[in-house]
């Protein structure tokens, strides 16, 4: 095959690279696929005038691709940087919001911070005024540590970290987020004692003011 072309077939059964990521990244397109178990991205340049993409190179995909399309994974770029959310092994485990490539240090969560996550949504909110306080916001749900018989079985979940968060010193937290929190998501209606806990989407309105930012969100109930 030739190392220089992307190419698609379609064949019976399973398809053996599944595309899981495409992103405007430095300049290029950005992409990264299951790959038959062994996630693997490539970065695409646009070759003029013809617009057709040439591979001009190729990067180890654990931690930006799942190694099966149905693991959760999501990922965003934030000016020259790439932040994801994918397993690190093939079993679905070690899920984390990471800053995984870019011009910034690579910077991870600490695997006990969440449980068991699922990944709806991350989004960028920019604020001219104030870049070092600019947010990176990153939708979830997580499995809850009461296991009582009336306690839904998930929490919904909204987190923030510091787009300038380079990690903490050799001693504390190094490469991992300083500046991360999580508050819970609530969606219902109190007086018919109706409540709607699972967060299923996210759609973020920016505004020209980042306090006017609406954030619009899908929930259903655990029935």
């Amino acid at each position: 095959s030739d190392s220089n072309a992307l190419i698609l077939t379609l064949s019976q059964g399973p398809c053996k690279n599944v595309i899981t990521v495409i992103q405007k990244f430095q300049d290029s397109l950005f992409v990264c696929g299951t790959n038959g178990n062994e996630p693997q991205c490539w970065k695409l340049y646009s070759q003029m005038p013809n617009h057709t993409l040439e591979i001009v190179e190729s990067y180890e995909g654990t931690g930006l691709s799942p190694y099966v399309y149905s693991q959760n994974a999501l990922s965003l770029t934030v000016e020259g940087d790439l932040y994801s959310a994918a397993p690190l092994y093939s079993d679905g485990s070690s899920l984390q919001f990471r800053r995984k490539a870019g011009s910034r240090t690579n910077v991870w969560m600490y695997d006990k911070w969440v449980t068991e996550p699922t990944f709806i949504s991350a989004c960028w909110v920019r604020r001219k005024e104030e870049p070092d306080n600019e947010k990176i916001y990153v939708f979830f749900r997580e499995k809850n540590s009461d296991s009582s018989p009336e306690a839904d079985h998930w929490i919904s979940r909204v987190a923030q970290v510091c787009k300038v968060d380079e990690g903490g010193s050799k001693r504390f937290l190094q490469n991992m987020w300083t500046s991360f929190l999580k508050a819970r998501l609530v969606c219902g209606i109190p007086n018919d004692s109706l409540y709607f806990n699972r967060l299923q989407d996210v759609y973020v309105l920016h505004a020209e003011e980042w306090r006017d930012s609406r954030v619009y969100a899908l929930f259903t109930s655990s029935w």
